[in-house]
């Protein structure tokens, strides 16, 4: 769920550091603007501000979350124990 196409020097760049930083540097060479580079995190069900600052947690709880929302959009109907004491355990919050 996390596979992202891009090209071969980018993934090079990007390897191995961290998103706030590589951001900051595909921003840097100008070749797509802030907001742009925004839109397109965004359009990957991605927290923008969890990217920038490397919250990995805010991330992974973020992108849970939307993914659950999608699938139950899909499905019609909830998912239960999305607020379970034990996504709550494993996750720091409810879901």
């Amino acid at each position: 769920m996390n596979k992202t196409p891009i090209s071969y020097s980018t993934n090079r760049e990007i390897g191995g550091v961290a998103p706030g930083k590589y951001l900051d540097k595909i921003a840097q060479k100008g070749q797509v603007a802030v907001p742009v580079l925004d839109s397109y995190l965004e359009s990957h069900w991605l927290n923008v501000t969890a990217c920038r600052t490397d919250n990995f947690d805010m991330h992974i709880i973020e992108r849970a979350k939307k993914l659950l929302d999608a699938i139950e959009s899909a499905m019609g109907k909830a998912i239960s124990g999305r607020d379970s004491q034990d996504v709550v355990d494993k996750f720091g919050n409810k879901l």
